[in-house]
């Protein structure tokens, strides 16, 4: 679980942050158990973090590249649930 900073201006510093996610999961993953990442990102689903996270933009680990729960499930209308603005 993870909370990253919420500050609109430090998307640099949430890219830092998924850099040191992507780094643990790589580290710590395990074929029988795949990773499961939650938390409060502070960031739009097309923001450059999410977009790293999910193979988007350039992962920064390789083959390190996580599925969004709510693209899995199509659902189209999050406007109940949606933290971020």
């Amino acid at each position: 679980c993870t909370h990253h900073t919420s500050t609109p201006a430090r998307g640099a510093g949430r890219q830092g942050q998924v850099q040191a996610v992507a780094r643990c999961i790589a580290e710590t993953a395990d074929a029988a158990a795949p990773p499961v990442l939650a938390g409060d990102f502070n960031a739009a689903p097309d923001a450059d973090e999410i977009r790293m996270l999910t193979g988007r933009a350039a992962v920064p680990v390789a083959g390190v590249v996580l599925y969004d729960a709510w693209e899995a499930l199509a659902t189209a209308d999050h406007s109940d649930t949606d933290t971020y603005s």
